[in-house]
């Protein structure tokens, strides 16, 4: 499991806070920390909070061909996050909240494909389109998740490099490293 809380749980075991390997979520100095980064991370967001290069245009450019309605989010970011960004990207419209899932709509961070399973849900096509649907990931966790619920998987190269995405042992369909390259491969100019 790699989330806050499990990152924020080893930091607590290796300095003597915490027993055991299982992350015990009642623990109070572990709630204390989490919710202070989440505090914190707010105005982070709204202040210097940037888009991935290109992110906005594209993900524009995909609603345009007539798929707005089949959009959806599936981030194990909290909620809060998510909308701040979708509005200071202006956004929000092309994601209604019920196509929106999020930290609090789980109980499995990804790998564990259950975010995406809820966002394929919301949009409500039949289960044999599961292929058909693309996820965007930039993280071999998530791919891993969207893999795991049979969606076809794009993955962006920002935090690993296309090659070492395209080598992990549950590797994307496809990993380009830029949006402007993925506007090309989609035939959106």
């Amino acid at each position: 499991m790699h989330t806050l809380e499990a990152a924020v749980w080893n930091i607590l075991r290796i300095t003597g806070q915490a027993d055991g390997d299982v992350i015990n979520l009642e623990n109070v100095l572990l709630q204390e920390i989490v919710a202070r980064k989440d505090e914190l991370y707010k105005d982070i967001l709204l202040n210097e909070g940037e888009e991935v290069p290109g992110a906005t245009a594209f993900v524009r450019a995909l609603a345009a061909t007539g798929i707005e309605d089949s959009m959806a989010v599936a981030s194990t970011a909290i909620r809060r996050d998510v909308d701040i960004f979708l509005d200071k990207r202006e956004l929000t419209e092309l994601f209604p909240s019920d196509r929106i899932k999020t930290k609090e709509t789980i109980t499995h961070a990804k790998p564990n494909p259950e975010v995406y399973n809820l966002a394929f849900e919301s949009l409500a096509l039949p289960d044999t389109d599961r292929p058909y649907v693309c996820a965007f990931e930039d993280d071999p966790r998530g791919i891993m998740a969207a893999r795991g619920a049979g969606l076809f998987v794009c993955a962006i190269g920002t935090r690993f490099g296309v090659k070492e995405l395209m080598s992990l042992e549950v590797a994307p369909h496809v990993a380009l490293a830029t949006y402007d390259e993925f506007m090309h491969w989609f035939d959106l100019q």
